[in-house]
């Protein structure tokens, strides 16, 4: 038998990205103790725009996030794709739709913004850094 103490990690994760962090939270999730190694001192604000698809955002929602990106991010009710040189409209995709069809919404978030909703949802969770 396995004595835990405050110390003891069953998982570590290294990196501490959108990728790191969501694997450290469904681990926690999972009843395990994750400590996370990140080589920068800091998160900062860095990177650009995300878009999520349903099949994302439905892990959000069974992990409790997706309130609180829902608030961060944009649903957006088009995606329109352009051409390059002379900017006409190739193809427009309708996104209205979208949760009622797929039972979650097409997002898209700031990476920062996501990033933090992990980290947040890691330190809640007991996710040590």
């Amino acid at each position: 038998m396995t004595t835990h103490t405050k110390d003891t990690v069953d998982v570590i994760v290294v990196g501490g990205g959108i990728g790191g962090l969501a694997n450290a939270l469904a681990l926690t999730q999972k009843g395990l103790r994750v400590r996370v190694l990140e080589r920068a001192a800091e998160f900062g604000e860095v990177g650009a725009g995300l878009q999520i698809a349903p099949n994302c955002t439905r892990i959000l929602e069974h992990w409790g996030l997706l309130d609180e990106v829902r608030s961060l991010g944009v649903l957006p009710e088009n995606i329109v794709m352009k051409d390059a040189v002379d900017g006409s409209e190739l193809t427009r995709l309708d996104l209205k739709d979208v949760e009622a069809r797929y039972g979650a919404p097409y997002l898209v978030i700031h990476r920062s913004d996501l990033h933090g909703a992990l980290l947040r949802a890691c330190q809640g969770a007991g996710s040590t850094s």
